[in-house]
């Protein structure tokens, strides 16, 4: 009896055993991440895992919560699962899993998330911290409300589906969490760093709404279409709480990770400008403004490669420059159009670059003249040619694409794409060449102004015609056409965008170091006008005789050149150097006179200027602005031709004391 008793127990024993090993490699066995392809449903599941950042962490330390007795819980619920795919009763139901904030966080893993801060995602500024310890429209998220355990075949990715339905989704009361700078930095130059095609400074200075420039940036309005419950829902006591919303966020976001978009249809964050270019007007005035858009656009041109207009690419719509109003009264109904003026340029870039658009337009209607001249003589050559054969097919090929492109630029106007319309006309100038060149050997078309003249630069996006206009700086007037044309200077050699757009770095004695060792070259040919003060000659100032000493043939050099021939700006005790001690003094006695005299018409002229605005006194006040403007720039204090500046400003004081004294 006994030997059976040891037998059975021993038994019991290595059955125990067996079983204690069996458990434990079962356990072992189902925690392997490759045993979840048990069931064939689960295989895209573990591609996208294997595939994924995460393929280096087992699948149970995602699907169970952190402790004993979660694992314990998740073997029993796997275990459920896997009886239902034997049995087949997963047909039934859908199987589910989901991944707990405990299991993201726990240690070794994202324990320190919520400590990082703002980090970047993509082009969005992010922070982890308040999505997941605030409320965020009334709702509490989780880590996968934004982490989706599988989109487009990849494991545990950001869902930005899910980004844009949350912060553009319109609520009950009609508004959303889409202001631009909650995840966007405005682009602003910063030192070190490639700047942006646009500095948004002045945006940010001038609080400028976004939706001012880049128009709706949102497709679709992300509605859930009831018919979208049946999906997984049957039964009419969960249908019917459908309009429940807060019900049905806390149950499908808060309490369980349920795509958003299973529900809510498509939404997309991007600019619905590019796929409509015209607004609503074209569904009455059909092709009114198309010439306008493919100008815009930068395509459809003959021999040349499209070129949209920066703008364009930006998403900038037609109202963001046309903010002018204007009345349009017709038949006793009276509506408004909105136009483009300097004004659309500086509410956005700030003042002065309405003379950006001012020499846009000089330039482009100096060589739309230009080319219509030469279209025209091109399209009286051909009837003399018609004329002479008519018998012969009158078309020529260079004329009429000539033509087309001159008639893009001429409706489209030029300002809508400077760089397209400039690269329009050249084509265009190119063909007519041709075209004379067979239908009248020996006969050559003049050189197109701006044409291939200045070294390609992106500056030239804005900048067209730069070369044509001069500048004042250091005192002198400084010609775009003589650096950038005959010198073929690039503009960086003056300009640098690494801390404010155009910056000017060149300094004076960089300039000094090119110029001042010509010793050939005549001072005037840089400083021209000073030199036009010194002859009498001024364009800007009344002058009315040379300065003494240029008469009696005195030159630059003779005050500003030193013996070691450096050139300099000579100071009083120079003139003793030539005259006896007491010119110095009467020089510095010259200065100060001058330069009272200056601060007293300038300060009349504020006077003068905050009074009321009437023509007649903007016409006698304007020249007097002039001249003040010129004596400054000359920089002199009054040397230079010094009874003549002084007449001058005397002049302008006495009539500036007559204005007030009227007025008063």
């Amino acid at each position: 009896m006994r030997i059976l008793v040891r037998r059975v127990g021993l038994g019991v024993l290595i059955a125990g055993l067996a079983s204690l090993l069996l458990f434990v490699g079962a356990i072992q066995f189902t925690n392997r991440s490759d045993f979840c392809t048990t069931c064939h449903y689960m295989q895209p599941f573990y591609d996208a895992w294997a595939a994924s950042s995460h393929h280096n962490v087992p699948c149970r330390d995602c699907h169970y919560e952190p402790g004993y007795s979660n694992v314990v819980k998740g073997k029993i619920r796997d275990m459920n699962q896997l009886v239902k795919y034997w049995t087949n009763a997963y047909r039934k139901s859908k199987p589910w899993a989901e991944i707990a904030d405990e299991s993201c966080l726990r240690s070794g893993c994202h324990s320190e998330r919520l400590l990082h801060g703002r980090v970047m995602f993509g082009r969005v500024n992010f922070d982890h911290k308040p999505h997941l310890e605030r409320m965020r429209r009334g709702k509490k998220l989780k880590c996968t409300s934004c982490h989706s355990q599988i989109v487009q075949g990849e494991h545990m990715k950001v869902t930005e589906a899910t980004c844009i339905i949350c912060h553009f989704k319109l609520d009950e009361k009609g508004e959303s969490n889409s202001r631009c700078t909650i995840c966007h930095d405005p682009p602003t130059t910063i030192a070190g760093q490639e700047p942006p095609k646009y500095d948004h400074v002045g945006v940010i200075q001038r609080k400028l709404d976004c939706i001012k420039c880049h128009g709706s940036m949102v497709v679709g309005d992300g509605v859930v279409p009831r018919e979208r419950c049946y999906s997984c829902h049957w039964d009419r006591e969960r249908l019917d709480k459908y309009s429940n919303t807060d019900l049905m966020h806390s149950t499908h976001i808060t309490e369980h990770k349920i795509e958003c978009d299973l529900c809510h249809l498509s939404m997309q964050h991007k600019s619905t400008f590019k796929e409509q270019v015209i607004p609503d007007c074209q569904t009455c005035h059909e092709g009114f403004h198309e010439a306008q858009k493919d100008l815009f656009v930068g395509h459809g041109g003959i021999g040349v490669a499209d070129q949209p207009n920066p703008m364009f690419e930006k998403g900038i719509s037609c109202q963001g420059c046309h903010i002018v109003h204007t009345s349009a009264d017709s038949a006793g109904f009276t509506g408004q159009t909105f136009l483009a003026s300097g004004a659309s340029c500086e509410s956005c870039h700030g003042a002065g670059y309405s003379r950006l658009l001012d020499n846009w337009k000089k330039t482009a209607q100096t060589k739309v003249n230009e080319v219509s001249k030469a279209l025209g003589e091109a399209n009286h050559l051909r009837q003399q040619r018609v004329a002479s054969r008519p018998s012969e097919v009158a078309e020529d090929s260079l004329l009429n694409e000539a033509d087309y492109n001159f008639n893009m630029v001429q409706k489209g106007k030029p300002i809508h794409n400077i760089v397209y319309a400039n690269r329009l006309l050249d084509a265009a100038y190119d063909r007519l060449q041709k075209f004379f060149e067979s239908a009248k050997p020996g006969y050559r078309l003049a050189a197109l102004e701006g044409k291939d003249e200045v070294v390609p630069s992106g500056c030239l996006n804005c900048h067209i015609g730069i070369e044509n206009v001069d500048a004042q700086i250091f005192g002198v007037t400084y010609s775009h056409q003589r650096h950038l044309v005959k010198a073929q200077q690039t503009c960086n050699r003056c300009h640098s965008n690494q801390r404010r757009h155009g910056e000017l770095i060149v300094q004076k004695r960089d300039c000094l170091s090119c110029h001042h060792s010509q010793t050939a070259r005549e001072c005037g040919y840089c400083h021209t006008a000073q030199q036009a003060i010194l002859d009498g000659k001024s364009a800007d100032l009344p002058v009315t005789s040379p300065d003494v000493m240029i008469a009696a043939g005195t030159g630059c050099r003779d005050c500003h050149e030193r013996p070691d021939r450096q050139i300099v700006r000579p100071v009083s005790q120079r003139c003793a150097d030539c005259h006896d001690n007491t010119y110095a003094d009467r020089h510095r006695q010259w200065l100060e006179e001058f330069v009272a005299l200056q601060r007293r018409v300038d300060s009349l002229l504020a006077q003068v200027g905050a009074l009321p605005v009437t023509s007649e006194r903007q016409s006698a006040v304007e020249p007097i602005r002039k001249h003040l403007e010129a004596i400054t720039a000359d920089g002199s204090r009054g040397t230079h031709n010094h009874s003549e500046q002084m007449r001058i400003l005397e002049a302008d004081a006495g009539k500036l004391t007559a204005l007030l004294k009227t007025q008063g």
